[in-house]
């Protein structure tokens, strides 16, 4: 699966719970890091689709990782292409 894919898999997941969503995507991905939450300094490029869960929705968006939090701060690192899932607030009318 594409990390894009991924992205649009753990918003499909996600229920309130990043924990429970990532757990399942990774354990579908056979792969431990194929999903996660860190803290990082990043680009953000422009929208590339919208993905729902039953309670929530979310743009999806690529993002070039250009920095790692790490325990002397933020440090710089080599670029990196993933996508990010940025929670809409819907309102009802």
């Amino acid at each position: 699966m594409t990390r894009q894919k991924q992205v649009e898999r753990y918003v499909q997941l996600f229920d309130g719970d990043p924990q429970v969503a990532i757990h399942t995507v990774n354990t579908e991905e056979n792969n431990p890091n194929a999903c996660a939450l860190v803290d990082v300094s990043y680009v953000e490029g422009p929208e590339v689709g919208m993905a729902r869960s039953t309670s929530y929705a979310f743009r999806i968006v690529p993002i070039a990782v250009v920095g790692v939090n790490t325990s002397r701060g933020y440090g710089p690192v080599k670029p990196a292409l993933f996508f990010m899932p940025i929670k809409i607030d819907e309102i009802a009318v």
